[in-house]
């Protein structure tokens, strides 16, 4: 298979192992489609309003473009009924060769629009999405954490009056800063 990520082959019932691993291997495999089907629900329900909006503007261009075609009709007949001129067979090729390259352009457009999409599904399929409330207790863990880090630094100056430990913390003090302006700057070129 392509994608390991849903392979349950290995989970389908064999002949020679007990009827509670069956109904554990059954379980485990409708928990893991269920998880998938999740997975794919979100996924859809996050570019619906992408489908929506490309949607829209296909059904605008081709308004748009019948319009164009039936303004073009009716100035050729226009054309032909207030001038008494004929359109050669090199004009007429002209006329047709300008309107193929508007239909060109709005093709190219949609394409672009297209290939947009898709590369917003395959980011979106790495990303990993968490929960607010996981998301929150982690922000208080790593408050907690940093907190507790600074209790035993504090301490450890206090306790050891060394001037060696004082530099060991402005030294790493500085290099948390710094890795922390490479990551900011990365994550600012990444998105543009």
């Amino acid at each position: 298979m392509a994608n390991k990520k849903f392979d349950y082959s290995n989970d389908m019932i064999q002949g020679d192992v007990t009827q509670d691993e069956n109904d554990n291997k059954e379980i485990l495999r409708h928990q893991r489609l269920e998880q998938r089907n999740n997975a794919l629900a979100n996924e859809f329900r996050d570019l619906k309003p992408e489908i929506g909006r490309a949607y829209n503007q296909l059904c605008n261009l081709v308004e748009k473009s019948g319009v164009l075609s039936e303004t073009i009709l009716n100035l050729l007949e226009l054309l032909k009924t207030a001038l008494p001129v004929k359109l050669t067979d090199a004009d007429k090729k002209t006329l047709q060769n300008e309107l193929h390259a508007i239909a060109d352009n709005a093709v190219s457009k949609i394409r672009k629009e297209h290939e947009r999409v898709e590369n917003d599904i395959r980011r979106n399929a790495s990303r990993i999405s968490l929960t607010p409330t996981t998301f929150w207790c982690m922000v208080a863990l790593l408050i907690l954490l940093s907190t507790f880090f600074a209790i035993v630094v504090f301490a450890n100056v206090k306790l050891l009056h060394t001037g060696i430990l004082a530099e060991i913390i402005v030294i790493y003090s500085v290099l948390i800063v710094l890795i922390l302006i490479a990551i900011a700057f990365t994550y600012s070129q990444k998105q543009q």
